[in-house]
């Protein structure tokens, strides 16, 4: 008579325990989102996320731009700091075209990103050359 109750109080207790615990997280969480709209001249170096800790972030962005004449493209960059030294890393892709615009999505770039040290973004653009681009950037935890 006793074995059941036992058998029944031990697995009550292992289900609560199993509720109770915290999920585990399965995918990447968005830590910073940054937009640079109508942009005509570089973009200097701007922070778009600080880790507070040491860690693995993916830094993925997509940039669309007015002008399709043959050689303009902003070029797009991304900065970081991990362990050992600062990195900097060009992250175009291939552009699509459609009419008098064209759009791109950036290169996937994972970093390991030190505590305090920002991850940022920059451009580059001929100045002899005319159009307008935005740019959309998302830097997400793994």
């Amino acid at each position: 008579m006793k074995r059941p109750i036992v058998i029944g109080s031990m697995l009550c207790s292992f289900v609560v325990t199993l509720m109770a615990q915290t999920p585990v997280k399965h995918s990447p969480e968005i830590v910073a989102q940054k937009s640079f709209i109508a942009q005509t001249a570089s973009i200097s170096p701007t922070t778009v996320f600080t880790p507070a800790s040491t860690g693995i972030f993916r830094v993925t962005g997509y940039l669309e731009q007015s002008n399709t004449a043959e050689g303009y493209s902003p070029e797009v960059f991304v900065s970081w700091t991990g362990d050992f030294a600062s990195y900097q890393d060009q992250v175009n892709g291939g552009l699509s075209y459609s009419g008098s615009a064209a759009a791109v999505t950036l290169n996937l770039l994972v970093v390991h990103g030190a505590a305090n040290q920002p991850i940022q973004i920059s451009t580059s653009v001929n100045p002899s050359e005319q159009g307008t681009y935005n740019l959309y950037v998302v830097v997400e935890k793994l």
